[in-house]
């Protein structure tokens, strides 16, 4: 198999716009910004640059390519080489609203998928983009660390007996996300638990499955220690159908058997962090990630692991503003599509 590379450049502009300033009190109990009563809307917008992927697959007789992007479809022995370019323009890529009481905050819009996330700091929760989709999402967020969550899935993608390859979509999925997390006040060790269960709709061309509307779960445990401004970090997570949620892709979530229904996949994340904060106005951040997924019939479907380092630096200048860029290296194996891809991502933010 041969493996091939990918290099991304882009430019994403982050604006928080909020109709009132966000106080910068740190609660006694949890270690979270006190909220004030009001109401707050966020928005962030995004646009990227030359993006040239290009894979070289094998393919065995009588296998079925479809890929609808580049307009492939056929039955051929042999390799095939898809490469396409593209260029992304200025988006908003989330958009939320958020009402701030004194018991608690319901935020509703398009945001970050709540589960997954990454607890480095109280005021820092780690680099956004690494592992989690951006999701429609209604959630409420209580002072005491709790929070529950009604979101869209990701989109995800599942191979079937009738082709090895990413063809057929489990669309109009929800997640329920609960998750409690603890940030102690003035002492080293913080800690955070959630669990998500998630339905699979399955569908072909329009035609459904056998056995579909399949049920999904995970499980993510993580925890930190600081020692002054370092501040070390382990997440943890588990579970069955959840292969795109975990890295941050369309996953092969399921392998579907028409007439007998579907098969789950088992799906591991282990991702170690380093947050350093080099001064007031700079600090620099370091995520290691392995990623497995498996199969109990792996000759028909193959497992798969990723592998990732996300290096990040960020520098504010000026106050309520920040500079950053980061650096992505993954490195993806399994049975169609293995690539390694490298990302530059130059961003801005700014809150008002």
């Amino acid at each position: 198999m041969i493996q091939t590379g990918k290099l991304i450049a882009s430019l994403p502009l982050v604006l928080l716009l909020n109709a009132e300033s966000l106080s910068d009190e740190i609660g006694q109990t949890t270690g979270q910004p006190v909220p004030e009563s009001g109401l707050h809307v966020q928005a962030g917008i995004s646009g990227g640059g030359l993006v040239t992927p290009k894979s070289t697959m094998p393919i065995g007789a009588g296998d079925t390519i479809l890929n609808p992007g580049n307009g492939l479809s056929g039955e051929m022995p042999g390799s095939l080489i898809v490469e396409e370019n593209s260029s992304q323009g200025l988006q908003i890529e989330r958009l939320n609203a958020s009402i701030e009481t004194g018991i608690g905050t319901l935020r509703v819009g398009r945001d970050w998928a709540s589960f997954n996330e990454l607890l480095l700091t109280a005021d820092e929760p780690g680099p956004e983009q690494d592992d989690r989709h951006v999701v429609d999402q209604i959630r409420w967020l209580t002072p005491n660390g709790f929070s529950i969550a009604l979101e869209s899935s990701p989109k995800s993608s599942f191979g079937s007996a009738e082709s090895r390859n990413l063809d057929h979509q489990a669309d109009d999925s929800t997640s329920v996300v609960l998750s409690w997390q603890r940030v102690q006040d003035g002492r080293p060790g913080d800690y955070r638990i959630s669990a998500m269960g998630t339905r699979l709709n399955l569908s072909q061309g329009g035609q459904g499955f056998d056995g579909d509307n399949l049920a999904g779960w995970g499980l993510n445990l993580q925890g930190n220690w600081k020692i002054g401004d370092l501040v070390t970090a382990l997440s943890v997570t588990y579970g069955q159908g959840i292969d795109s949620y975990i890295l941050r892709r369309d996953g092969r979530d399921l392998y579907v058997m028409p007439g007998s229904g579907g098969e789950r996949s088992s799906s591991y994340s282990v991702r170690p962090s380093l947050y350093y904060a080099l001064s007031d106005r700079s600090k620099f951040h370091i995520v290691l990630g392995h990623h497995g997924q498996s199969f109990e019939n792996d000759s028909q479907q193959g497992g798969k692991t990723l592998d990732t380092i996300h290096l990040e630096y960020t520098w504010s200048p000026w106050p309520r503003t920040e500079l950053g860029v980061k650096l992505s290296q993954e490195n993806a194996e399994g049975t169609t599509d293995d690539q390694d891809n490298t990302r530059i991502l130059l961003k801005g933010s700014a809150r008002f």
